[in-house]
């Protein structure tokens, strides 16, 4: 049962689903493959899976050490059955679980399997293992913890010797490093952990050359191959690997990461690197990574998209574990969703406008409000909307949003979008009477959101606006009052009429409108 807290707001949909999950595990840890019992819980977790889908294109499970994270809302870490779920998944060094829509219940099965057995006994946690494990499935994709919910310590360095990951992460960053720097600073370093080599005086290197082609391709080659060893290696072996090239990215001045990445002049090549950058790659690098490849490929982010990222990246970097692991998760789930629809990205970020600052704010991987259903619909339609790519589930969201969640949001989205016959259609789903009056029945109004909506109805948005009137006049009058002037000489006959008979207080806000108010008759 979830109790009072952040946790309570999880919606019931999502709380049975990681119930099933949880039970689902369970079964599997105590049955063997294919028998009855599991077959039976792996059905029940396709069926809730399905229903949460149906709205949403996939399902983010962030891990902590006894707590499960879902669009930023935290379970009860004293409840026993989700506990469990997050302790197993947690000792096998999982930091998150994607579930895509259309998850078959073959993929499921395979996957409580894998789960079910005991960290303990296999040679290494799974969450250390590389790609060919952690994205085996179609639908499923598990996420290490060393790239959401805990970052490598500092002061962990691999040896060198006897680890073959880590010679494998020194020899790559010395090649690199030397790749990058003078020739005879290059010939004076030893080893990885030399002053020369440090990312900041290898990303003062870079930023030096500027029309050297061989020179950018040799660096590129060598990062391209660190990004990978970071994406197929686990462990506290390449943990400085890591710390280095993250460093690095960050560093290096945008125009010159765009320089070395467009070293690569193969177009999927570049798309393989950022999709490897998904799994090893820290967030704000990951940030920087994605910008490059965009813009290297001529096709730069919109301003609407940046920002989104931008939010999550510095949430990404707070110090509270379950907020981190949140935005961790959703960075890494838009950049996949940007990867993979990036041709209808390139049709309409030409048209987009920032975003408002509000909606990072509202995001859902880092506000709990009393709507987490709108908060996630509000996520994955400005997703949507950013990278252009809108499906059925969308118009629900769009509803879900309209309906119960920020209308201020929603009208920046939609003042955002590229203008088009998607933007009209979307517009008109919005823009009616029926949601004016939907809006104005709120405690507080959302004055500017309902503004938006007066101006594109006009004169039909006067029968809601005097009837809000009549029913409250004392707390939406200052606010009509200046919408109907808007409306202008056309809206003066309703006006006149509406004043026979009307209130006193409805009279004190409807009289300033009139030409002249001495020619009403009481």
């Amino acid at each position: 049962m979830m109790t009072s807290g952040p946790s309570h707001l999880l919606p019931a949909e999502l709380a049975e689903c990681l119930t099933a999950f949880a039970l689902g595990l369970q079964r599997a840890a105590a049955h063997p493959d294919g028998h009855p019992v599991v077959e039976g819980v792996v059905a029940e977790l396709e069926t809730r899976l399905a229903g949460i889908h149906a709205g949403r294109p996939s399902l983010t499970i962030g891990v902590a050490p006894h707590q499960l994270v879902v669009d930023g809302v935290s379970t009860d870490p004293n409840q026993p059955v989700l506990r469990e779920l997050a302790g197993r998944l947690h000792a096998h060094a999982l930091g998150g679980v994607m579930l895509t829509r259309g998850v078959t219940a073959a993929e499921l099965a395979h996957l409580l399997g894998l789960l079910a057995t005991e960290a303990g006994t296999l040679p290494m946690p799974i969450g250390l293992e590389g790609p060919e494990l952690l994205a085996q499935w179609p639908a499923i994709r598990l996420f290490p913890v060393s790239t959401t919910v805990v970052a490598l310590p500092d002061d962990v360095e691999a040896p060198v010797t006897g680890d073959a990951a880590a010679q494998r992460a020194a020899t790559l960053w010395l090649g690199l490093a030397r790749a990058a720097l003078r020739r005879e600073v290059s010939r004076a370093i030893e080893s990885a952990d030399d002053a020369a080599a440090d990312p900041a005086a290898v990303a003062a290197a870079i930023e030096a050359q500027s029309t050297d082609a061989t020179y950018d391709q040799s660096v590129q080659g060598y990062l391209a191959q660190g990004i990978e060893v970071l994406a197929t290696e686990r462990g506290a072996a390449i943990g400085a690997l890591r710390r280095r090239i993250a460093a690095l990215l960050t560093a290096l001045h945008p125009d010159a990461l765009v320089r070395v990445v467009s070293a690569q002049t193969d177009r999927s090549a570049r798309r393989r690197l950022l999709e490897l950058g998904v799994t090893g790659v820290p967030a704000a690098a990951l940030r920087r990574l994605l910008e490059a490849v965009a813009r290297a490929g001529g096709e730069p982010l919109s301003p609407m998209l940046v920002r989104l990222l931008d939010g999550f990246v510095a949430h990404a970097e707070r110090p509270e574990v379950v907020l981190r692991s949140s935005a961790d998760l959703a960075l890494r789930e838009t950049v996949l969703a940007v990867v993979r629809g990036w041709p209808a990205v390139e049709r309409v970020n030409r048209g987009h406008r920032a975003l408002d600052a509000g909606l990072r704010r509202r995001s859902a991987v880092f506000r709990v409000v009393d709507s987490p259903a709108a908060v996630e619909a509000e996520r994955l339609f400005a997703i949507a909307v950013a990278t252009g790519v809108l499906n059925a589930s969308n118009w629900r969201q769009l509803e879900t949003v309209a309906r119960t969640g920020d209308p201020s949001v929603l009208v920046t989205l939609l003042d955002g979008a590229p203008a088009g016959m998607v933007r009209d259609a979307l517009w008109a789903q919005v823009a009616t009477p029926h949601r004016v009056r939907e809006w104005l029945a709120r405690t507080p109004v959302p004055a500017t959101a309902v503004g938006v909506l007066v101006e594109r109805l006009g004169v039909a948005a006067l029968p809601v606006l005097l009837n809000a009137l009549d029913e409250r006049p004392a707390l939406i009058g200052a606010l009509v009052g200046p919408w109907l002037a808007a409306l202008g000489e056309s809206a003066l006959p309703a006006i006149q009429e509406r004043l026979l008979g009307a209130e006193p207080a409805v009279r004190a806000q409807l009289l300033p409108l009139l030409p002249d108010p001495a020619e009403v008759v009481a």
